[in-house]
């Protein structure tokens, strides 16, 4: 009874996820205007999305944003997870705050002008490194902590062993890092 309820429990939680995206699959291609009533099949909406120069640009500019910030975040944050990694200081995060103080410095007292994508970039980087560090940390906890340590013996220098040894080592979580950064950025688009 109990491996039911489980799998009861996950259907459900599937359902509640699920629904309402297939919902708005199934009037992405209709033409009503309100979700309730559909009059018939079309791509009316896909044909204005695609063709509004206004839309154009805004997914240009969303997706430009995405990936430049997830690339700043992702080298940022894998930096700081090697470097908070091997220093074994504890490190604290309080990346709302941060970004926020990053956007204060470079409007205010910088005068960067709030129109161009610079505070976007930099305050998407900001909100997103953390996440980078949270995946890439996990990974470099689960590698071998003497590859380091056995490849500077054997001779290879640091920057040789960072880029040959501890990278491929803990690219899993790179690569998830830069994923979750292009989805936070692309879900923070909006708000900023």
């Amino acid at each position: 009874f109990k491996k039911c309820g489980k799998y009861t429990i996950i259907l459900l939680v599937l359902i509640f996820m699920y629904v309402p995206i297939l919902i708005l699959a199934v009037y992405s291609f209709t033409d009503s205007p309100n979700i309730g009533a559909i009059h018939s099949f079309s791509f009316h909406n896909y044909v204005t999305l695609f063709t509004t120069p206004e839309l154009i640009d805004m997914i240009i500019g969303s997706v430009a944003l995405a990936i430049g910030s997830a690339v700043l975040a992702t080298i940022l944050g894998t930096t700081g997870a090697i470097g908070a990694f091997y220093s074994k200081r504890p490190f604290g995060n309080a990346d709302v705050v941060t970004g926020v103080s990053v956007w204060v410095l470079l409007v205010v007292v910088f005068g960067v002008s709030k129109n161009t994508y610079i505070p976007l970039i930099i305050g998407h980087t900001v909100l997103s490194a953390p996440f980078v560090y949270l995946a890439v940390v996990p990974k470099l906890k689960q590698m071998d902590p003497s590859l380091y340590e056995a490849a500077l013996d054997l001779g290879a220098t640091p920057g040789y062993t960072l880029i040959h040894i501890i990278i491929p080592q803990i690219a899993s979580g790179i690569v998830s890092g830069f994923v979750m950064a292009v989805t936070l950025s692309l879900d923070d688009y909006f708000v900023a």
